[in-house]
């Protein structure tokens, strides 16, 4: 856990490692004990199912942090026999001088699961970790599993691993200062072994995730839980789920809610329309918002108010006709029998005709009287996932003669400010997710970038996103930095990324489309949660994509005391002069092409940077008088 002494940006750059198996085999398969290793490693750290216990290695945990914000570090045991009856436990962690405690039950254990390819779609390579249960497994098996993440690799025997993640949540309360405890873990073959836990907590204290200056898009899928855990569609199980996945991406940042307003949005896979509607006669009907109040319900006890409200009215290709002209891709929504609760598919008209607007206008109204009850109207857009949109303004014809005063929001390679409509009029498009130019790293961190509602250009994460992009099988740290790329980037965050959309039973694909489907999650993230048995679990992913955005809102931090010119010259030099450095050793590690580089690689001195970061945090808080 202890970082290297850095004395130069030139030293740092060679201290950086990109961690790859050695050779066109891989690793050698590790000489695994009868009984029972014990060691640790940092968090960000590329930790396989070959790695071995450094041989000098005294185990040891070591974090870094401030207070409102969590910390994690890993023991990781080892054997050549299976590694059954894990237990572990912590002290209370306290200061050498009695003035802090932070109890026990602020230390969480969550037990790391190997990572489980699926064909034709992303993956978290066998070798590494990803999915964490907070019970310990029965058993870690003794494993032959692919020496890399090429899905036909060779395989190797590895022997039993179990990481354990050990995560520390600072209360917002807590003193600043050292502190240290201990963890016990032991298992069949291990007796009870302590690892010293220590803890260095700075005089400042994280935001709550609801007033980040990042909000980040997390898409969800509203089905894939109801498929995954077999219980019926929008019934209160389905909504337990969708609400303890929701609750999930909190720390994250998420600021996103998506509402399918018609079946089949474009890379969602989803079966239905989250309004319904149900037939009074002839071309009449009315409305059931029941689900859609529901949702939004769910939503808003897990996340608050969302920063963008996305209702999808149309997907891109429904103006696409075919030889002859007929229109053949007109979008469809849920049609309700409520006597029989059967769901039948409905054909919208055609946009950009009376039919459409006569058709729409009293669902988006209905809508927007729900959400103008919550106080949401403010962030709510209308858009979809697409490559380059429709190709006709008719989607937006429709949606002005609906809502006089729209907001698009444009998911797709370019960034259009605006879109033009048949008479020649425009609408703005405030919030877009980009892939093109989304990943250019600048010399400095631009500011402001303050999260608003129903506004910014979030880095669409697949190949072309330059420094922004992650995919399913990234290496681990570039989750972690992926928050402070975006920003360097001048993106206001991440976008069409997966919450959960995971693989359903009997399914080859998850519902976003397999791999080569290069618009929706699938080409970057299909899920930073996974299906656990109880239910929705936490990843290793997603814990460092936490840790990341901490780092991002600790920068922000600084930035908007400079730029509000809060401090006194020197500390203000002091700042600037860590920024400068820190933006600066980044530069190098821009991709070269916009094809399929990724991430970030490994940086040894990570700890020792956020030291830095937290101190000069704690010296700006004090200047200005805060807390």
């Amino acid at each position: 856990m202890s970082a290297p002494k850095i004395v130069s940006i030139a030293a740092l750059l060679l201290t950086v490692t990109m961690v790859a198996f050695a050779g066109e085999t891989g690793p050698a398969a590790p000489a695994r004990p009868a009984g029972v290793q014990v060691w640790t490693c940092d968090a960000p750290g590329k930790l396989t199912a070959f790695d071995q216990a450094p041989a000098d290695a005294k185990p040891e945990l070591k974090l870094v942090g401030v207070r409102n914000a969590r910390f994690a570090a890993q023991i990781v045991l080892a054997s050549g026999q299976p590694i059954r009856g894990v237990k572990v436990r912590a002290t209370d962690l306290t200061t050498a001088d009695g003035k802090g405690s932070i109890p026990a039950k602020q230390v969480a254990f969550r037990f790391a699961l190997p990572g489980e390819p699926m064909p034709k779609n992303m993956y978290v390579p066998e070798c590494r970790f990803d999915a964490l249960l907070s019970e310990a497994p029965k058993e870690a098996p003794a494993r032959t599993v692919p020496v890399n993440s090429n899905y036909n690799a060779q395989k190797k025997p590895a022997g039993a691993m179990q990481p354990i993640w050990v995560t520390v949540t600072v209360p917002a309360d807590a003193a600043p200062g050292n502190y240290s405890g201990k963890v016990t873990v032991e298992a069949e073959g291990l007796a009870a072994t302590e690892v010293p836990l220590a803890l260095k907590v700075h005089a400042w204290t994280m935001p709550e995730t609801k007033d980040y200056t990042c909000r980040n898009n997390i898409w969800q899928s509203h089905e894939s839980s109801a498929l995954c855990y077999k219980v019926p569609m929008w019934s209160e199980e389905h909504f337990k789920l969708i609400g303890q996945v929701l609750e999930l991406t909190r720390p994250m940042g998420n600021g996103f809610c998506v509402v399918h307003l018609i079946k089949g949005a474009y890379h969602q896979g989803n079966s239905e329309s989250m309004v319904r509607w149900v037939k009074k006669g002839e071309n009449q009907y009315e409305h059931d918002f029941s689900v859609f109040e529901k949702y939004l319900d769910v939503y808003e006890k897990a996340l608050g108010k969302p920063n963008v409200l996305l209702l999808t009215v149309y997907h891109p290709y429904v103006d696409a006709k075919d030889k002859e002209g007929k229109l053949t891709g007109s979008a469809t929504v849920s049609l309700l029998d409520k006597a029989t609760g059967k769901i039948e598919d409905l054909q919208a008209p055609a946009y950009g005709t009376p039919e459409a607007a006569a058709f729409w206008k009293p669902v988006i109204d209905g809508c927007f009287q729900r959400i103008e009850k919550k106080g949401w109207m403010d962030a709510v857009v209308i858009g979809t996932s697409s490559d380059n949109g429709p190709k006709t303004p008719a989607p937006y014809d429709t949606v002005k003669a609906v809502w006089p005063s729209p907001r698009i929001m444009f998911s797709g390679h370019p960034r259009p400010g605006e879109f033009a409509l048949s008479d020649k009029s425009k609408v703005p498009v405030p919030c877009a997710e980009q892939v093109w130019a989304a990943g250019t790293l600048r010399p400095a961190y631009p500011w402001p970038m303050i999260a608003r509602p129903a506004s910014g250009t979030f880095a669409f994460s697949r190949a072309g996103a330059g420094m922004c992009h992650l995919r399913q099988e990234t290496d681990i740290y570039a989750y972690r930095a992926n928050a402070e790329m975006c920003l360097q980037c001048n993106q206001s965050g991440i976008g069409r990324v997966g919450a959960d959309f995971w693989l359903p039973p009997g399914r080859k694909t998850v519902l976003s489309g397999d791999q080569g489907m290069h618009i929706g999650p699938s080409a970057s993230i299909t899920a930073f949660t996974a299906p656990g048995p109880q239910g929705p679990v936490t990843t290793t992913r997603l814990e460092l994509f936490v840790e990341g955005m901490q780092a991002r809102e600790a920068l922000g931090f600084l930035l908007k005391a400079l730029a509000e010119k809060k401090l006194d010259a020197a500390l203000a030099a002091k700042c600037t002069e860590y920024l400068s450095a820190r933006a600066a050793a980044n530069r190098p590690f821009a991709p070269k092409t916009y094809n399929l580089e990724v991430g970030m690689p490994y940086r040894a001195d990570w700890q020792e940077q956020e030291d830095k970061l937290f101190t000069l945090c704690a010296e700006a808080a004090k200047a200005m008088g805060l807390k």
